[in-house]
């Protein structure tokens, strides 16, 4: 195999030719169909990251990290292997893998995330945007008032056949502990606002108030 040579950054292989500017020798003939973000040039001799049982990682900041197979300045050795790469996280600097229930409650969110994209690209198929979803929510409300005010029959046969839809819906079991937490949540962010705006409303104390306050306390 003819020897080749490497455009490198440390031990990363960015690009491997003939006309690079380091001697690398030749890729292993078992790597060929290995990318070269796998790779890495020891010095010595080509590694593959996913042959190491100890991997020096340097973190980039927002939750990145830069795999090595040597040491490199701002690099730490971390016990995994290379497909552990997305487990990794930056405590209090210091590089490690999460935890088993870290990793697990990172999933859990995942899913819920994904779930709740599915939940409104439903949504936006079967009631349009945001707009078009108030828009039935008023036409509903509509016909609630209508019935209640004036006990018209028609509204009221409308309501009685979307009511078992609507049931199904949302189960009380389910809108129950949802609405309890919101309503729980939106009490304390609102009184935080009003009592965030009734200091902002109350009248500036003049500076003679403040020293009376400060020489009556004095006595």
């Amino acid at each position: 195999m003819a020897a080749m040579k490497a455009v490198l950054k440390e031990d990363m292989i960015i690009h491997v030719s003939e006309r690079g500017d380091s001697e690398i020798g030749a890729i292993p003939r078992k790597k060929k169909r290995v990318g070269l973000e796998r790779l890495r040039w020891t010095g010595k001799a080509i590694v593959d990251l996913a042959d190491l049982s100890e991997i020096w990682v340097r973190p980039l900041g927002s939750g990145f990290f830069e795999l090595h197979a040597v040491d490199v300045p701002g690099a730490q050795p971390v016990a995994m292997t290379y497909a552990d790469r997305k487990k990794l996280v930056m405590d209090q600097g210091v590089v490690r893998l999460k935890t088993a229930q870290e990793a697990q409650a990172d999933e859990k969110a995942a899913a819920v995330s994904l779930a709740k994209a599915e939940l409104h690209a439903g949504l936006r198929r079967s009631a349009g945007r945001i707009e078009e979803q108030l828009a039935l929510a008023l036409k509903l409300i509509y016909l609630l008032v209508r019935y209640v005010k004036t006990g018209d029959q028609e509204a009221g046969r409308v309501i009685d056949r979307i009511l078992p839809d609507i049931a199904e819906t949302f189960p009380d079991d389910k809108i129950e502990p949802e609405l309890a937490a919101a309503v729980n949540d939106m009490r304390h962010q609102v009184q935080a606002y009003y009592d965030k705006l009734a200091t902002l409303q109350s009248p500036p104390r003049s500076s003679y108030e403040s020293k009376e306050q400060q020489s009556g306390s004095k006595v």
